[in-house]
């Protein structure tokens, strides 16, 4: 069976400001789409009826954990995974997603929880575990696929932590 994949990666959607770090702005007109990324690429997957089974999303949606850039970031993909047709979508954290530098006990993660509908993917068993366990995985069988998606940002929760990467959960080999 061939399956066939669309990946949406490091988006780094910000507002507007005056040293852009991306050129996808979460204020920006979508009008003339020649102007804006997201609107730009729905065109071309129309023009040449562009399809994919699943579109898989890894990380840095938003740009230094911008609230109304990770918001909008994530309407863009789902956009994105309307126009392509998917039947599956499945993303991940990447460090410009959370608040990692926030005050001491502050949640890092409260913005994705509380303002992402469906992150990081259905069904609403994986997203607990994804925010429980630091990982998920899910299956499709009319795809015959399997996704593992791992938050490789699980322990950035202190300044510490921020300088490297850490999977230190045994379950990824016994789960997977």
């Amino acid at each position: 069976m061939e399956i066939c994949l669309a990946v949406m990666s490091d988006l780094h959607c910000h507002p507007t400001m005056d040293n852009p770090t991306s050129y996808l702005l979460s204020d920006g007109p979508i009008i003339p789409a020649n102007q804006h990324p997201i609107a730009s690429l729905i065109k071309l997957i129309e023009r040449e009826s562009l399809n994919a089974d699943a579109l898989l999303v890894p990380g840095d949606l938003a740009d230094q954990s911008n609230t109304q850039g990770l918001t909008a970031a994530w309407r863009f993909v789902d956009d994105v995974g309307r126009a392509l047709g998917t039947s599956l979508a499945a993303a991940t954290l990447g460090n410009h997603d959370i608040n990692s530098h926030g005050p001491a006990g502050s949640d890092p993660f409260e913005v994705v929880r509380t303002r992402l509908h469906n992150f990081p993917v259905q069904p609403e068993e994986q997203q607990r575990a994804f925010w429980a366990r630091g990982f998920c995985h899910i299956s499709s069988d009319a795809l015959s696929l399997r996704v593992l998606i791992v938050n490789s940002v699980y322990h950035h929760t202190t300044a510490e932590e921020l300088e490297q990467g850490r999977l230190s959960n045994p379950d990824y080999a016994r789960r997977a």
